[in-house]
């Protein structure tokens, strides 16, 4: 006979889902304070320099030139801060969905010297909840990382939700690399399927009722 602390104890498909959420939430969190706390602070401390730069003597090259680098790094650290932040949490797939948060940020990659990663998507996705659309964004992340030339293709029809990421060369991800996405992809109800240089995600959608939420 089970007892009731047996019974409450999750399944293992469950707490794989349960701690990969849990580890989104501390991303957002992390995200949320690189963009709204930081980035005041950044963005305070570039128009101090602008007041301060009004208070130079005048034809006072060293000094024009030392807060020229000084706003430069600033710039830079910036861009930083906002790449992290995305990369820690996408706020447009939170607002835009699946679709359009893939595109953007395989232009965000394509936009690095030397990378281009190609987008295509087929299908409506608007009943994609977050949930699973989150799961697809971070195995994207992840399969990405260290892919110089490649294309990403996200498909939905006949209530299956595909999505297949290639590369011209063999994808580096390592065992451990693998076997985090495959718990992703379970954590989703989703089958993962790895070659050599393609990774497939196929995922089984139920079509909404009308007016039903689609955030779970």
């Amino acid at each position: 006979m089970k007892g009731p602390d047996r019974d409450k104890t999750p399944k293992p498909g469950e707490l794989v889902r349960q701690l990969i959420e849990a580890q989104d939430e501390r991303y957002e969190a992390i995200a949320r304070l690189l963009h709204d706390d930081f980035g005041q602070q950044l963005a305070a401390i570039g128009i101090l320099l602008s007041t301060l730069k009004r208070h130079l003597p005048p034809g006072d090259s060293e000094s024009l030139e030392q807060f020229e680098r000084t706003r430069q790094k600033i710039v830079a650290l910036g861009e930083s801060m906002r790449e992290l932040s995305n990369k820690l949490h996408s706020s447009i797939l939170e607002h835009t969905g699946i679709a359009v948060a893939l595109r953007a940020y395989c232009a965000e990659l394509s936009a690095r010297p030397g990378i281009r990663i190609l987008f295509e998507s087929d299908g409506e996705f608007d009943t994609v909840p977050l949930r699973i659309g989150r799961g697809l964004y971070r195995i994207a992340q992840e399969s990405l990382t260290g892919v110089a030339r490649g294309s990403v293709r996200i498909s939905f029809a006949d209530r299956q939700l595909e999505m297949a990421i290639e590369s011209e060369t063999a994808l580096s991800i390592s065992p451990l690399g693998l076997a985090i996405l495959r718990q992703r992809a379970n954590s989703i109800g989703a089958a993962l399927r790895m070659e050599s240089s393609r990774l497939t995600v196929s995922v089984p959608l139920k079509t909404p009722r009308p007016g039903a939420q689609t955030t779970e």
